[in-house]
């Protein structure tokens, strides 16, 4: 059973968030790891661009954020050390 934070989770618009390992085929693309929300949204599913480390998007999905599940992301906080970060796009 999810507690009420786990059934709470949103993507928040222009966040960053990573796949958790596992859970997309995304991991095979190489620099194409991140995902940046599109808009918020009231379910756990919600529309992401993938984007790579300087925030690029994937030139395959560059036309249209794909749908992608809360529970296969983890969002990078502010202040954590990651390569968005380093390179000024998160």
């Amino acid at each position: 059973m999810k507690t009420m934070l786990e059934a709470r989770k949103r993507f928040v618009p222009g966040a960053v968030y990573k796949w958790k390992r596992g859970k997309s085929s995304v991991e095979k693309m190489g620099q194409y790891k991140y995902l940046r929300a599109a808009t918020y949204n009231t379910n756990p599913i919600g529309d992401c661009w993938v984007i790579d480390v300087l925030g690029r998007p994937h030139p395959g999905y560059a036309v249209s954020p794909i749908p992608v599940q809360i529970e296969n992301v983890v969002r990078l906080q502010k202040g954590e050390k990651n390569e968005l970060e380093k390179s000024g796009y998160a």
